[in-house]
């Protein structure tokens, strides 16, 4: 089987969708501007989730880091309009499109709530709670322009986030919005055109 295979992308990451659609947010973030978001979020929330959760600020904001860094941008921002610590947590993993603040705040107070060992968990970062996040579609590969067919029984890696350009897959020269995503599942279109011959194309992940 011979099988060309141009993709574009329709998904992103596990990220959230706020309430006030009219409100637009940058869709990337740069690492300053990320260090920045990290540091007015610690400074607002670090005294009152010391003093609710009994939790050390150290600790607490060293956790948050992975997050800031790798974390949806809009999400980020998000986060920094929300008038309550547990609102402003929720936007962070990605659910405060779906959960009010008494919504949050009652996970959290539950026994039965996110938990590390013996203390709440007050990154609140749900990792099996992907939520769909569509971007504007973006070509990642084309083996038209790079690589050329794919030959039966053989295999090629495209990765889907990450790289300031896609060009060397034969896709955009852009970063189509995913240099800073760290998604852990995407929709890919995948299309065979003109094959030589009748056949199939299997696609699988490789390490997300």
């Amino acid at each position: 089987i011979v099988a060309v295979l141009p993709m574009s992308m329709a998904l992103s990451a596990p990220a959230g969708r706020g309430q006030d659609h009219a409100v637009r947010y940058a869709p990337i973030l740069s690492p300053q501007q990320r260090g920045e978001a990290i540091g007015t979020f610690v400074r607002r929330w670090g005294p009152y989730a010391q003093q609710t959760y009994g939790v050390d600020v150290r600790t607490w904001s060293s956790r948050l880091v992975g997050q800031f860094a790798q974390g949806d941008a809009t999400n980020i921002q998000r986060s920094l309009t929300r008038t309550t610590f547990e609102g402003a947590m929720s936007e962070l993993a990605g659910v405060g499109q779906r959960m009010t603040d008494v919504q949050v705040i009652d996970k959290f107070a539950s026994p039965s709530g996110v938990r590390v060992g013996n203390t709440t968990d007050v990154t609140f970062i749900p990792p099996s709670d992907l939520v769909f996040t569509p971007i504007d579609p973006c070509r990642i590969a084309d083996t038209r322009n790079a690589g050329g067919q794919i030959p039966a029984n053989t295999n090629r890696g495209f990765d889907a986030h990450g790289l300031t350009s896609y060009a060397s897959f034969g896709g955009s020269s852009t970063n189509c919005s995913l240099q800073y995503e760290s998604p852990k599942a995407v929709v890919l279109n995948v299309t065979a055109v003109l094959p030589a011959t009748a056949g199939y194309a299997t696609v699988y992940s490789g390490s997300l």
